[in-house]
């Protein structure tokens, strides 16, 4: 159970709260969701399913992802897939 989990500190996370997350751009528009995280041993990548079910990958870091909570996660403009 999440009870048996260690507590998380600041900016730490479980794979699975992000899983399914919804993802927003920054002005809170619609991107997709979250579907799967990789780790290639430089760090946490996310795979994000567009609205269309086209996927692309984004790193799990500050300049990328600026903010996530419960409820959703915000992806940086520049991050977007075109």
């Amino acid at each position: 159970p999440r009870s048996a989990l260690p507590p998380l500190d600041e900016g730490e996370y479980y794979h699975a709260d992000l899983i399914g997350l919804s993802v927003e751009t920054p002005d809170g528009v619609a991107v997709g969701r979250v579907v799967l995280i990789d780790n290639f041993g430089a760090g946490d990548v996310l795979e994000i399913e567009k609205l269309d079910g086209k996927r692309f990958m984004v790193p799990m870091r500050a300049d990328a992802v600026p903010e996530w909570s419960a409820a959703r996660l915000v992806l940086a403009a520049e991050f977007l897939d075109s």
